[in-house]
């Protein structure tokens, strides 16, 4: 056999294997065909018999005559044609065929075309012929029984699928050929319709339960026929949602029902063209598990798995095609899991992973994904990538490593970030909190009332709508409190509070020396420091804490409580009229809170009016002319204004 031309070599071998004399090679050069190297996969090169059709614009026919074919054999017992059932069983995988592939194929009469099909007595079961310039390349001929209603997933249907596997130049994964076998742990229906039926399988290709074989091309069968022939991005291209039957396995494309398989198995292998696309197993009440990752498998249910042998179940229900030149546009982006506790794993590109009700499991893996574990008590994990984290459960549990990207959590419940998660959203119309970690986190409220907890880092707080509370923790913050009456807490000096003025009557609550930005109405210190507190030119309301504070209100009609301590309450020029004193401590006495008038000049004077707590600061003619400001202090009438020390004012020229 070394003598022959190479391509006459693979033929010769094929012939043999399948008993066919080698006579047949004497006639039909009609059809072209080149020779295949090998690739850089080993189980690509496994299922290649080394040749292909030159022109991927292909034809098939249904001979109807004996005479139709150039060549004895097969035709001469007992040729039978297709039946429309056969035939449309053909058009269909044809189409699956060059759903994958950069193939075309069209029907043509009688027995013209470059795939041919037809029955006869001489093959046991089926048999075909690789791609080449005989009289028999590419035909395919199935034995007269058996083979009448090839359904979905039965013996029949994948014998069928598979020898147009052969006419396309497709060898047997287990066969040495040219290239040599697929790997061990591949040769498998798992993984081809040209393997054995489970990995160490003894029987050969046919071990299967009736209905246990593949309902389509598996990963390597696409894979192959693409290394080829080119991959076909052009089919199911839009945004797909594909869903299968729980109850039958039938599956739907953008609800559209396709075949039928043969007592509820679910056996089969996805290519997608692109767009962003859909695994929808919302109907399924089994605890599933999806993997959206090239050649990893989903399982909907260990009752639709295949029987490949006794005690030898498929490793899943639903396989991802692999990549084809690393392009990531066959991939499915996302995953709706059912009513079990569903594990759900995603791919490298950005996936919207969702697991119903049940206690899932979610794995985004890199991109950058959206996890929301709906109902029950799930479990997150983002992986590399700016992630999402849906969460509705107090039990709900987020994990994420570090430097695997800016993750963001929309929590409908109270909610503290756990390590390595930097961002916090509240969803919702609830009244609920949200607590930073030691990270710079984003927290952002709802339109309800919120806390709003930085913890440790330079934390961004945003209030959004309802009457929110704001606290940076430690870090330099930033506070953004939005409509509504907000509270913010600062105790650091990089702290920075933003209003917008006319959104609600705004509090400061400082553990530091603060002063009020211009829509800022409130401040109270707090903390046991001595601290200075500053208004604006609103009217606000300044609270000491019980140290010895500094409260001053500067313009606008402001209402000062120095709470404990000695206090002192500084007052100026144009902003005293109207501000008032709620708490003066110990008035008369050496030690207690005091009137600090800056800026009046040296001739200033204070005044009371008789039998009141209302004061009159008269500012040096020579200076203000007829400049005079009143002001009250609350429930006091008998300041020492004019006695010797004057304990209770202090005049700031």
């Amino acid at each position: 056999m070394s003598d022959l031309p190479p391509f006459e070599q693979i033929v010769r071998r094929h012939q043999e294997f399948r008993r066919v004399s080698p006579y047949r090679l004497e006639r039909k050069m009609a059809n072209t065909y080149a020779s295949v190297p090998a690739s850089g996969d080993q189980d690509i090169n496994g299922l290649l018999a080394g040749l292909r059709w030159a022109n991927t614009d292909m034809t098939f026919s249904f001979p109807t005559d004996p005479a139709q074919y150039e060549y004895r054999g097969e035709k001469d017992l007992n040729f039978q044609s297709f039946s429309e059932r056969q035939k449309e069983v053909v058009r269909e995988m044809l189409s699956s065929v060059a759903s994958v592939a950069d193939l075309s194929f069209t029907e043509v009469d009688g027995g013209a075309g470059d795939l041919r099909f037809a029955m006869s007595d001489m093959p046991p079961n089926a048999w075909a012929y690789y791609p080449g310039n005989g009289p028999d390349a590419g035909d395919t001929w199935y034995n007269t029984v058996g083979f009448d209603d090839p359904i979905v997933g039965t013996y029949a249907f994948s014998a069928m699928l598979h020898e147009i596997g052969h006419a396309l130049g497709f060898k047997h994964g287990n066969e040495p050929g040219v290239f040599g076998a697929m790997t061990y742990e591949h040769d498998s229906s798992e993984y081809t319709i040209k393997a054995k039926s489970y990995v160490g399988s003894d029987g050969g290709y046919a071990e299967n339960e009736l209905n246990g074989f593949p309902q389509s091309l598996m990963m390597y069968d696409i894979a192959a026929l693409q290394y080829m022939y080119g991959a076909n991005y052009d089919v199911n291209a839009g945004d797909n949602r594909y869903q299968w039957s729980p109850d039958t396995g039938q599956i739907s494309i953008d609800g559209n029902g396709f075949s039928i398989p043969l007592e509820n198995r679910l056996f089969m292998t996805i290519w997608d063209g692109g767009g962003n696309d859909t695994y929808d197993l919302s109907n399924y009440g089994t605890n599933l598990s999806i993997d959206l990752s090239p050649g990893k498998w989903t399982v909907t249910s260990v009752s639709q798995l295949a029987q490949l042998g006794v005690g030898h179940p498929a490793a899943g229900n639903i396989a991802n095609a692999l990549l084809y030149d690393d392009n990531t546009a066959s991939l499915i982006e996302n995953a709706i899991g059912g009513a079990g506790n569903d594990t759900i794993v995603g791919n490298s590109v950005d996936n919207a992973l969702a697991g119903g009700s049940g206690n899932d499991t979610l794995t985004g893996g890199a991109g950058n994904d959206r996890l929301d574990g709906g109902l029950g008590t799930d479990t997150m994990a983002g992986g590399i990538g700016t992630d999402t984290f849906v969460v509705d459960s107090i039990d709900d549990s987020v994990i994420e490593s570090t430097r695997e990207g800016t993750d963001t959590v929309l929590a409908a419940i109270s909610y503290a970030l756990s390590a390595n998660v930097e961002n916090l959203k509240l969803t919702g119309m609830g009244t609920i909190d949200a607590t930073g970690n030691t990270l710079d986190n984003v927290l952002m409220g709802n339109a309800a009332t919120n806390t709003l907890s930085g913890g440790a880092g330079g934390d961004w707080l945003y209030g959004g709508t309802g009457d929110d509370t704001l606290d940076g923790g430690t870090g330099d913050d930033l506070m953004i409190g939005g409509t509504g009456d907000d509270t913010y807490v600062v105790g650091a000096r990089g702290d920075l509070v933003v209003e917008i003025a006319s959104q609600g009557i705004d509090t400061v609550r400082s553990s530091i020396s603060y002063t009020l930005g211009t829509t800022l109405d409130a401040l109270t210190l707090t903390g046991t420091a001595d601290l200075t507190g500053t208004g604006n030119a609103l009217g606000n309301t300044l609270i000491g804490n019980g140290a010895d504070n500094v409260l001053d209100g500067d313009s606008g009609k402001d209402v000062l409580i120095g709470g404990g301590g000695t206090d002192t309450f500084v007052f100026r020029p144009g902003e005293t009229n109207g501000d008032k004193v709620m708490d003066f401590n110990d008035a008369g006495a050496s030690a207690g809170d005091r009137l600090a008038f800056s800026g009046f000049g040296p001739g200033a004077t204070l005044s009371q009016t008789m039998g009141t707590d209302v004061y009159t600061i008269t500012a040096d003619t020579d200076l203000w002319g007829e400049l005079s400001e009143t002001f009250q202090i609350a429930g006091v009438t008998n300041l020492d204004l004019i006695g010797s020390l004057k304990h209770d004012v202090l005049l700031v020229a």
